[in-house]
């Protein structure tokens, strides 16, 4: 296992998933996801987000005192897991409205604007 996985995992595991008070879990336990679930889908991504790779535990970030863990990204029309997210990538398809078009559109205008 490598240093990234070995930290993500060490971080997820490190949450207390007994205490009801966790949000981690009760996250998990809202999408019938358990610990398990949890720890094969970082596995599987790597030990990162999907869309950008950062690694849970990394530090700071503008949304969040402490980047404590990635967040469960799901479809909101079916409810189906889609994969574990930072909170700035899983914020950032939030206020898209995970709508494919609109950021299509984004990415073309950040294109145009570039300096």
């Amino acid at each position: 296992m490598n240093k990234r996985l070995q930290k993500a995992v060490a971080h997820a595991k490190a949450l207390d998933p007994n205490k009801d008070t966790n949000r981690l879990y009760n996250v998990l336990r809202g999408y019938g996801l358990t610990e398990a679930d949890y720890l094969a889908l970082i596995d599987k991504q790597g030990a990162g987000c999907a869309i950008c790779g950062r690694v849970a535990g990394s530090g700071k970030d503008s949304t969040s005192k402490n980047f404590r863990y990635l967040c469960v990204d799901h479809d909101h029309d079916t409810g189906k897991v889609r994969g574990l997210l930072c909170s700035n990538c899983n914020t950032g398809l939030g206020m898209f409205r995970d709508n494919v078009e609109l950021l299509r559109l984004a990415t073309a205008y950040l294109e145009r604007h570039r300096i």
